[in-house]
């Protein structure tokens, strides 16, 4: 067996990129959830509050490795939502004696849609039949200006077509 620590990078000396950053600490103490795999055999625990993970530990419950896992949605230019801040959040238990829940998505409530703009909405509505998914509550025209509808995808989230009909 090699003397080489596993991790050569824990044994480097020096200041870590950005050093100094931040001072360590863990988010809120509010949980909806804690959870694990099925497995016995799981080494991954996970706690979960305003829709998003919170804490990932590894190899054991008492060692966090990861804080704040969430999406932040943006434009890239003039907004940034942060989904633990910006956006409404809700937790059900699929039972009320159950162990299992479910987290609602926020695109479930409304909050964030996905949109495209197409060349050929119907083209795209073909495309997107050959993998599961069909307009939510058929096509429509806004103002004479769009053809649009929403079909939920393989992964439950709210998709938005659009076809600019009055193009310049």
């Amino acid at each position: 067996m090699s003397n080489q620590p596993l991790y050569r990078w824990l044994e480097q000396q020096g200041e870590a990129f950005g050093a100094p950053g931040l001072e360590p600490r863990w988010t809120s103490s509010v949980k909806d959830a804690v959870g694990t795999a099925y497995s016995a055999s799981s080494r991954i625990w996970f706690t979960c509050s305003h829709g998003i993970l919170n804490e990932i530990y590894h190899p054991s419950i008492d060692q966090p490795q990861v804080r704040d896992m969430e999406f932040l949605v943006t434009d890239g230019e003039t907004f940034v939502h942060e989904e633990k801040r910006d956006l409404i959040s809700t937790f059900e238990y699929i039972h009320p004696e159950a162990i299992e829940t479910e987290p609602t998505r926020p695109n479930e409530i409304g909050m964030h849609r996905v949109a495209f703009s197409v060349d050929d909405l119907d083209e795209a509505l073909e495309i997107a039949a050959r993998h599961g998914c069909r307009p939510l509550r058929g096509v429509a025209t806004y103002e004479d200006v769009y053809k649009l509808t929403y079909v939920r995808g393989p992964s439950g989230i709210i998709v938005m077509l659009a076809e600019e009909l009055t193009r310049s």
